[in-house]
């Protein structure tokens, strides 16, 4: 999964309102969905562990990188300055955490880990939350529920 270093700006996960629809903010939409990618990857994993598996699933930062990205963040848009900045990978640079969690045999059996800079890295505190973890599992389940039939959701419990 590739997140984002954002996630740890992040106050919260608001589960009435998954997809922002009561309250929209581009910042704080891109900050909840990179921190919920990385707590579902934590709650995926275990579930795959329980159910005996040895599919592998981690998470990633690519770290700041210059993509059209950046355009729908306003206080960037207009600062070219800091857009050339070194802060600011290429798309190029960003790829090799992405390419490194999918293909390196150094890491074929970690599982369940966030990754920066091609090392594992702890995450935000908030996204070691357990319960919300669960939460967030459970809500996407259900959001879901209108594309898949009850059997294929059931077998996620």
């Amino acid at each position: 999964m590739v997140s984002s270093g954002a996630h740890h700006a992040s106050f919260g996960i608001r589960l009435h309102d998954l997809n922002s629809m009561k309250l929209f903010s581009i910042y704080h939409s891109y900050c909840q969905s990179k921190l919920c990618q990385i707590m579902f990857t934590y709650q995926f994993n275990r579930w795959l562990l329980l159910n005996g598996s040895n599919v592998t699933i981690n998470c990633l930062h690519p770290g700041m990188c210059r993509t059209g990205l950046m355009n729908a963040f306003n206080f960037i848009r207009y600062i070219w300055l800091i857009r050339e900045s070194p802060l600011f990978r290429s798309a190029a640079d960003g790829a090799e955490t992405i390419l490194f969690t999918t293909l390196s045999r150094k890491i074929e059996t970690i599982s369940g880990e966030y990754f920066e800079d091609c090392q594992r890295q702890r995450s935000s505190q908030l996204s070691y939350d357990l319960w919300m973890q669960k939460q967030l599992w459970q809500q996407t389940w259900n959001d879901l529920r209108t594309w898949l039939t009850n059997d294929e959701i059931e077998k996620f419990f």
